[in-house]
């Protein structure tokens, strides 16, 4: 409740957004323009620790969604550290993570000036909360905890593949296991090119018209046993 008070307001000082605003010309982002912010989660950071490799996934996988954006007039900014893998080249795409502008500013800078944040259950997106953006999360594994809590947020979950039923488990089956914390027993399967592609569509949809493609029954029986999960959990 805190969180969502429009009087919680974290912002940069005067002194910090002129420095950004600096550093964001050098990078070639123009000051007029707007940009999403990506963020997809690697094992660099941690290293090898395979309690957290199921929330990895491949950045080759978000490229359609990335050109989406920048043929909308959007720029992308790719965020994470220097351990991440390049992605090629693209027209309004900025590989911010592995350049020579990365900073402690500019992390947080970029956060809180961009128009979505497109990303991941990582640390990152709680920061982008933090400045009440909207954020669009895929590959999320973590239902209860991690999906984002703004009215103009939204995620997609990876699929998750039970070894034991030999089959994809449902949504609310996944509500009602431990799927969410790492089990061996399941392969937790990356969201496909197409799955981002049209989940970013989305995204950009409801910011203009207020709406999703779908009635919202679904997403309240969702919710209804995020919520009965939750406190099994507390």
């Amino acid at each position: 409740n805190v969180l969502l008070s429009n009087k919680f307001q974290i912002q940069l000082t005067p002194e910090q957004l002129a420095r950004g605003n600096v550093i964001r010309d050098r990078m070639g982002l123009p000051k007029k323009s707007w940009f999403v912010c990506l963020h997809v989660r690697e094992q660099g950071y941690l290293g090898n620790t395979p309690r957290h490799h199921h929330r990895n996934s491949s950045v080759s996988n978000y490229l359609p969604a990335i050109r989406y954006i920048t043929s909308k007039g959007g720029y992308v900014i790719r965020m994470g550290d220097p351990s991440m893998t390049s992605i090629q080249p693209m027209d309004k795409v900025i590989d911010y993570a592995l350049s020579g502008f990365k900073s402690d500013l500019m992390d947080i800078y970029l956060l809180s000036q961009c128009y979505f944040f497109l990303g991941c259950d990582s640390g990152l997106f709680y920061v982008a909360c933090m400045f009440h953006k909207p954020c669009c999360l895929v590959n999320l594994t973590e239902l209860v905890i991690s999906p984002p809590i703004f009215d103009q947020s939204m995620f997609i979950p990876k699929r998750f593949y039970s070894k034991q039923k030999q089959r994809f488990i449902s949504l609310a089956e996944a509500l009602n296991s431990d799927v969410a914390l790492y089990n061996s027993d399941y392969i937790y399967v990356e969201n496909s090119p197409e799955e981002i592609l049209e989940t970013v569509k989305e995204q950009l949809l409801f910011m203009k018209n207020g709406k999703f493609y779908d009635s919202h029954h679904l997403q309240n029986k969702f919710n209804s046993n995020k919520r009965k999960r939750h406190e099994r959990l507390v």
